[in-house]
């Protein structure tokens, strides 16, 4: 794989002239013709294909298989006012109570983050994410604005979202800071686009009100 395309390499000394990529149904994908002396074809799976094994076949009979199975884990909780050298400049104003994430994908296929939610006691809930098609929760990091629609993780490799929602932000809650609970637990959610499964991880979190009327928000670990 290179990113979302499947690579299929042929010997120099090849005498195939077809090349079928069959799905883990056994619906065929793309049947290709290969021109003499062609090494190298390419087929776009795309970010929603359907996770299994693929076989790649030929007219003669030979062929090879690849196994495609995204797996997300998120790996780390943090929030904007404690780690502003991760944080985006472009978030502004708006950095402390944003939230960023790092996801894994310990899969072996590709698959891209396309939702982002925070739950439970956490100031500014935003599980209305999840629910919605017209908003991610990933803020743009690419033009500094708005959301972007998905974010692509390939097999063994990590990427840090950050939220375009105010996760914890108390600004028109009922919740301040004093009234959080004591032992309180936050539930962070993605969404992937090859299955539309959610994963979830909860975070131990602690709230302690400032002399200066603020709030500091500690993430104190990953619940077991």
């Amino acid at each position: 794989m290179r990113g979302t395309e499947l690579v299929i390499e042929l010997r120099e000394d090849s005498e195939v002239e077809q090349v079928n990529v069959i799905a883990p149904d056994g619906s065929r994908v793309r049947s290709l013709s290969v021109v003499t002396g062609e090494t190298r074809l390419t087929v776009e799976l795309g970010v929603r294909y359907v996770p299994g094994t693929y076989e790649v076949t030929t007219e003669g009979g030979s062929g090879a298989s690849i196994t495609l199975e995204p797996d997300l884990v998120i790996e780390e909780l943090g929030v904007g006012a404690n780690n502003p050298d991760v944080m985006p400049d472009s978030l502004g104003n708006f950095e402390p109570f944003a939230a960023t994430v790092l996801v894994r994908n310990i899969g072996s296929g590709p698959t891209a983050v396309q939702n982002l939610a925070f739950l439970g006691d956490i100031p500014n809930e935003t599980e209305e994410v999840l629910e919605s098609a017209e908003t991610s929760g990933i803020f743009d990091t690419g033009t500094g604005a708005g959301e972007v629609e998905q974010v692509l993780i390939e097999p063994n490799a990590t990427a840090r979202l950050f939220s375009s929602t105010l996760p914890f932000s108390f600004a028109g809650e009922q919740e301040t800071c004093s009234s959080m609970p004591g032992d309180s637990v936050a539930t962070v959610k993605i969404e992937d686009t090859a299955r539309s499964v959610i994963f979830e991880t909860r975070y131990e979190l602690s709230y302690r009100p400032t002399s200066d009327d603020d709030c500091e928000i500690t993430v104190e670990g990953e619940v077991n």
